[in-house]
């Protein structure tokens, strides 16, 4: 009877099934965002209080929202906005909302949403929350093309002041790149510089990343020679490859700057070959569109000077339609992962408000034992203390990280044999991995079936495998 009445999801047990699995999703947020989506969808039926289904939906969209799944994103903030347990937390979940739209080019309802969030916290007088909303709103009104952005982002830095001061960094990031958006260079030069003394992130990379853009805002402002203490002080410090990228090109545009086509070239052809080499070690889709992004942008950077050497810009007017079929692809495959993500997790419904979840239909068998319940009070209040302080259990492998890990061992065997998989032969790999057949994976990939199988198989062979089948049912087996 004991046990019965404690089984229900009002149980302590049933509130630490909660607390673990919830924090499984949280801590692999920064580190297996696939994981983290995974682990958050588990939560979902686990949670008794608005809060918790808050909790887990908010960390679902926000995870999706990394892994550009915007689908998903939106599905799990508007469920937190349904029963978000305050005002507070349903508006904030209504402006993440916003930025989600925003991200995928619905401007109107991007605004719509993020003027009702204004509007709550400008009435609350929630001056920090107020602050990230209408940098919001600026972003939405700089993809508008509508320079009023200016104003707003400006409002950003006076709120930011006043309650975040610490952050105002990166409102000054954000407002210089506005002012290049609209082409007041000499202003974005003048909020770049802030932004380089107060960006709140102290990392090489980060640091690296502000002495570019500056040195690249000052190149736009013909300010040439200014631009070139900022392009040494990135060039000592360590960078990711997206950063180092960028820097590369902009190191590019400077030497064209001052007429020297020879180093031009040779600078262009280093970016060129640090494309080639990240998109190629991209492991996911979402990394592989960040940098066919950037690259678009380059080219699209580099094109617009009239010193650029007529080779590099034939060669450039190229690798721009290139860049933007890769950006293309990678949404098509994002779009396939969504998708399939949406089947393997199912449903992310909450249970309606004061409506019992499915799990938790022994609390009303705990009502009528209210008697007993108030018995083992000080049994259970004990029971929490213990369970409170027990370490959360090392988060188990779950499907969506085992085959991720299943296609990065498969890339890993060809390597090691000298056979580099490029990316869309990787999605083939994970597809196949899936069960689908090469008829179904050709379809996906623009090409036939058996042009598909037979390159698939070809480098399965020349690894010592009969077929590629034979190598993804070898690791799995292993």
């Amino acid at each position: 009877m004991i046990l019965w009445l404690l089984g229900g999801l009002g149980s302590p047990q049933a509130q630490t099934n909660f607390t673990e699995t919830y924090k499984k999703a949280y801590a692999f947020t920064t580190t297996q965002p696939d994981s983290a989506l995974y682990w958050a969808h588990k939560s979902l039926p686990l949670a008794y209080t608005p809060q918790q289904s808050y909790d887990a939906n908010y960390l679902l969209a926000y995870t999706a929202y990394k892994l550009c799944l915007p689908g998903l994103a939106i599905q799990g903030y508007q469920k937190a906005a349904q029963i978000a347990p305050n005002t507070t937390k349903k508006y904030k979940a209504i402006n993440n909302l916003a930025s989600t739209y925003l991200a995928i080019g619905d401007y109107k309802k991007a605004d719509s949403l993020n003027k009702q969030s204004i509007a709550y916290f400008a009435k609350q007088k929630d001056t920090y929350s107020l602050s990230y909303a209408y940098e919001l709103k600026g972003m939405i009104l700089k993809k508008q093309d509508n320079d009023s952005a200016l104003t707003v982002l400006h409002k950003v830095i006076r709120l930011r002041q006043q309650v975040d001061a610490k952050n105002i960094g990166i409102a000054y990031h954000e407002l210089a790149a506005a002012f290049v958006h609209f082409g007041l260079k000499d202003s974005a030069v003048v909020y770049q510089r802030k932004a380089l003394k107060n960006y709140p992130i102290k990392t090489p990379d980060r640091i690296a990343l502000q002495h570019t853009l500056l040195a690249k805002y000052l190149m736009f402002n013909k300010q040439i020679r200014q631009a070139l203490p900022h392009l040494q002080a990135a060039q000592k410090l360590s960078k990711r490859p997206l950063t180092e990228l960028l820097w590369c090109h902009t190191f590019g545009l400077y030497l064209s700057r001052l007429n020297a086509p020879n180093r031009t070239r040779q600078v262009f052809a280093r970016c060129d070959s640090l494309l080639v080499r990240a998109l190629a070690a991209a492991p996911d889709a979402p990394t592989r569109k960040a940098i066919s992004a950037q690259a678009i942008a380059m080219y699209d950077d580099a094109l617009k000077l009239k010193t650029l050497p007529n080779s590099i810009r034939l060669s450039y007017q190229g690798q721009l339609k290139l860049a933007q079929k890769n950006l293309k692809f990678a949404n098509k495959t994002l779009k396939l992962k969504e998708d399939y993500y949406s089947q393997q997790l199912g449903s992310v419904g909450l249970p309606r408000d004061n409506q019992p979840t499915q799990s938790n239909k022994g609390w009303q068998g705990v009502i009528v034992g209210l008697s007993v319940l108030i018995g083992l009070a000080g049994v259970a209040f004990g029971w929490r203390i213990r369970q409170r302080n027990k370490q959360v259990p090392v988060p188990t492998p779950d499907p969506i990280a085992k085959e991720n890990a299943l296609v990065m061992e498969v890339v890993h065997v060809l390597d090691t044999k000298g056979i580099k998989l490029k990316f869309i032969d990787q999605e083939a790999v994970r597809l196949l991995c899936r069960g689908e057949s090469y008829s179904k994976i050709g379809k996906e990939l623009n090409e036939k079936g058996d042009t598909t199988k037979t390159r698939l198989n070809r480098f399965a062979k020349n690894a010592g495998y009969a077929s590629m089948l034979e190598l993804i049912k070898t690791l799995r087996n292993t």
